[in-house]
């Protein structure tokens, strides 16, 4: 497995924006410029027969994982939630009462 975080992507390669700027970078983290990047029908991008990955991005940091088997990752920098609400919705019983101690473990519980 490995793990690339990239701060201040947007300012990196000023010149292309969204889906592409995101296909620079798993290009760049792979080394391999011709990769053709293809997206299935959620988004998610893949490479046909390349290494398993996942994107992130929150603010102006991308986190590329890449793996032998499927991965995920996700990168949320905390912002004002109603961290109650959506534990409520989401966590377990085990969880809610983390989020209720501190409303910080919302977000540690939310990206693991």
């Amino acid at each position: 497995m490995k793990l690339f975080i990239i701060n201040e992507y947007k300012s990196k390669k000023d010149k292309i924006k969204g889906k592409e700027l995101t296909d620079a970078f798993i290009r760049d983290c792979i080394n391999d410029q011709r990769a053709e990047i293809l997206r299935n029908e959620e988004g998610k991008p893949h490479i046909e027969g390349g290494p398993c990955f996942s994107v992130s991005h929150s603010r102006d940091t991308i986190a590329i994982i890449f793996s032998n088997a499927t991965v995920g990752i996700d990168l949320q920098y905390s912002k004002n939630i109603d961290a109650h609400k959506l534990a409520k919705r989401y966590y377990s019983e085990n969880e809610k009462k983390l989020v209720e101690e501190d409303t910080n473990n919302f977000f540690v519980l939310w990206t693991k």
